[in-house]
């Protein structure tokens, strides 16, 4: 008797409204659930169970930030502030790449965007967004049965995270000395209302926050004294004026470093900590680092280089 067969979790899409949505690295698909209600009882000190309104989690998807495609528009209008609902499928695929799995999400709102940390040490990393949506409603399904297929093409391989040049970085610090960005992560509020006569709460955005950009570099090139005037003045002395908040950039490089592949762009940054290195400890074999984690009022990633 043959033996019953169970589904390779590696081959798996997304759609974005009909359209192909990226290839993926990663997806997480949303549980269904419902809140638990206990009830301690006095008499014989049991708790009793109960089963409280439905609610769905998250959906989450990894993927390389020229294999967007459809995904990309939506990650955009975060960045635009220009934020619109959608319908979202993720499947999976048999090992003959036949569609068997769907879950359809109706009524997506993106609740959170964010992006790897370049860093110039770190060579086996490559450029990959992270988006998080919520959603109002799902459906279930076996899947299409039709094969999954999609143009992959090379220009991934380009989008690595250790080639960049920042460009007019506040204090006058020099480009050359900046070792690691960590770039912002887009994060939404969302406000979820209940109605009485419905089982699924309704979602609509309310504020945005974009948090999280911190810059780290070396000695050389005078980098430490540089970061170390500039929040001196910015935040010792008190001198943190509308008029000290900074627009700068940086690009990524690919591997020859001649060409670039895509532009972060910060607006209205300035340094609210800054740290003259990491705990010293005997025997240390990595150089001593500077970082200075800045406030961040918007963050445009353009793509040059993509599918």
């Amino acid at each position: 008797m043959a033996l019953a067969k169970g589904i390779a979790g590696s081959n798996f899409y997304a759609m974005i409204n009909g359209q192909a949505g990226g290839y993926l690295k990663s997806a997480q698909t949303p549980s269904l659930e419902v809140d638990k209600i206990a009830l301690p009882l006095g008499p014989d000190g049991i708790t009793k169970q109960a089963g409280g309104r439905m609610k769905l989690g998250d959906c989450k998807v990894v993927m390389n930030v020229s294999e967007a495609n459809g995904m990309w528009q939506l990650i955009e209008s975060v960045m635009k502030k220009n934020c619109q609902e959608f319908e979202s499928v993720i499947g999976v695929a048999d090992h003959n790449y036949k569609s068997v799995r769907e879950i359809e999400m109706m009524t997506c709102l993106m609740k959170e965007v964010s992006f790897p940390t370049l860093k110039a040490e770190s060579g086996k990393e490559l450029f990959e967004v992270t988006a998080t949506w919520m959603c109002q409603d799902i459906k279930y399904s076996n899947g299409s049965g039709s094969v999954i297929k999609g143009n992959l093409s090379n220009k991934a391989k380009g989008w690595h995270t250790c080639y960049f040049d920042p460009i007019g970085v506040q204090g006058g610090i020099a480009p050359q000395a900046i070792s690691s960005i960590t770039l912002c992560k887009h994060t939404a509020k969302i406000v979820q209302e209940h109605l009485g006569m419905q089982r699924r709460p309704t979602l609509n955005y309310a504020a945005w926050t974009v948090e999280g950009l911190a810059i780290e570099g070396s000695a050389a090139y005078g980098g430490y004294e540089a970061a170390r005037d500039l929040a001196v003045k910015l935040m010792y002395d008190g001198v943190l004026q509308e008029s000290e908040f900074h627009d700068w950039s940086v690009n990524i490089k690919d591997p020859s470093h001649k060409n670039t592949v895509g532009e972060v762009a910060f607006i209205q940054t300035a340094p609210y900590k800054f740290t003259t290195g990491a705990e010293s400890k005997g025997g240390e074999d990595k150089p001593i680092q500077w970082k200075l984690d800045l406030l961040c009022e918007g963050q445009q990633v353009t793509i040059s280089q993509k599918a």
